[in-house]
């Protein structure tokens, strides 16, 4: 049974630094941020859930490859790489941590057409997924899988890409049938 729960989710959160988020004032909204202050609720807990890519693949934040490893902030560029950080700075604060890594869900928009590809920016959130399991398995984390596809979406989300209620349920029940 859950016993405390910290969320940490941001609407419009980028793993990535990105500078047209940073201009407009609003660093929080970088995934990375959200984790690098978060060590007082990372050491309180057993688990850390990590969700976060639409907003990477729709803004084209570049992939990047599991050699990314930046050291500071401003170096999270890429999305690898940002998620290499998240999972080193939560570790750093608890070694203990089972990190559950959810993978991007589906959303009715831009699922393979990024208009602004440019070489090493994903154009498929397959690609972006792809990356997250490789994370998972260079921290030997704990990946779920997609929680809807184009064939069920409508009973979960509402505007194609916020849960509802039962979108909400079933994230719980996937993530808990794999811890």
């Amino acid at each position: 049974m859950l016993k405390q729960h910290f969320n940490l989710s941001y609407s419009g959160a980028t793993a990535a630094y990105c500078p047209s988020i940073v201009d407009t004032g609003s660093p929080t909204v970088l995934g990375f941020n959200q984790v690098k202050n978060s060590q007082e609720e990372a050491q309180k807990s057993d688990y850390a859930f990590i969700l976060i890519g639409t907003n990477d693949f729709m803004r084209c934040v570049p992939l990047g490859t599991i050699e990314d490893d930046p050291q500071v902030f401003e170096d999270a560029t890429t999305f690898t790489g940002s998620l290499n950080y998240m999972y080193k700075t939560l570790l750093s604060y608890n070694p203990k941590i089972r990190i559950v890594a959810i993978l991007i869900p589906f959303a009715t928009w831009g699922q393979d057409t990024n208009a602004a590809y440019a070489p090493g920016y994903g154009t498929s959130r397959d690609e972006y997924n792809a990356k997250i399991l490789e994370i998972v398995q260079k921290f030997i984390s704990i990946p779920t899988m997609d929680l809807w596809d184009a064939t069920n979406w409508q009973q979960y989300i509402y505007d194609g890409i916020h849960p509802i209620k039962l979108g909400h349920e079933t994230l719980a029940k996937r993530i808990l049938n794999e811890i």
